[in-house]
């Protein structure tokens, strides 16, 4: 009876031991990050082990270890790395290790990257009209941007599943549902949309008030008035 009293005691004590001295174990990992200049970042680490009192978890950098901001720039929190507002030199590839009396463990290395886009399109779509089969171009150059911008369209706020040449929008022959407002997108992480282009339908000039037909007797050397009135007018059309 001493014997499987003792035996039970000595088993339920190697178990617990054999629990309390295990390394951390890493149950959220570090993951890439596409960050933006001047604005925060957080990299998120979670290690847990059979006391906490004894885990120590610390970020590193290219293989050196992070200290701390005196300007509370680079701070620890939770686990987490925060840097309140980024830099140039932030870029970098991090691990977070976390220990114990009982040992080490190094979670997955994160990629840290910043994304750059201007804001400003150099080339960028400009309205149109157009009559229907006819064929247009819709042109467009993405801002510049690192890592370089995906480009695509959107229509009356939906995007747009056709294919690009280069970056230009092509509609071969145009239809009834073509009309409506376009927009370039540009991103890499941010997001810039072009000024809206809106494609109508050409429509020829009409007279809408004729002159008067009317027989007028005037004075040598007086002038006089004729009215007439036309729509659908383009701004670059002339008429005598």
């Amino acid at each position: 009876m001493f014997t499987d009293i003792f035996l039970i005691f000595y088993l339920t004590l190697h178990i617990c031991e054999s629990i309390d001295h295990n390394p951390p174990v890493i149950v959220e990992q570090p993951q890439d990050i596409l960050a933006e200049l001047d604005k925060p970042m957080a990299l998120h680490c979670r290690a847990e082990a059979s006391s906490l009192d004894d885990l120590r978890v610390n970020w590193y950098k290219d293989g050196q270890l992070v200290t701390m901001d005196p300007n509370a720039r680079i701070i620890t929190e939770f686990m987490a790395l925060h840097v309140i507002n980024t830099m140039p030199q932030d870029a970098g590839n991090y691990y977070c290790l976390a220990e114990n009396s009982y040992g080490r463990v190094q979670s997955r290395t994160a990629r840290v990257q910043f994304i750059k886009l201007d804001k400003e399109f150099p080339i960028f779509p400009i309205s149109t009209s157009a009559s229907l089969g006819e064929r247009i171009r819709l042109r467009c150059e993405p801002p510049p941007g690192s890592p370089t911008p995906n480009v695509y369209w959107i229509k009356n706020g939906k995007n747009l599943s056709l294919s690009l040449d280069h970056y230009d929008l092509v509609l071969p022959s145009i239809q009834p549902t073509d009309f409506g407002a376009y927009r370039c997108i540009a991103s890499n992480g941010l997001v810039r949309q072009s000024p809206v282009a809106y494609v109508t339908e050409f429509q020829r000039p009409k007279i809408s008030i004729h002159p008067s037909t009317s027989r007028i007797d005037i004075e040598r050397g007086r002038s006089i008035d004729f009215q007439c009135q036309i729509e659908n007018v383009n701004n670059d059309d002339q008429y005598q």
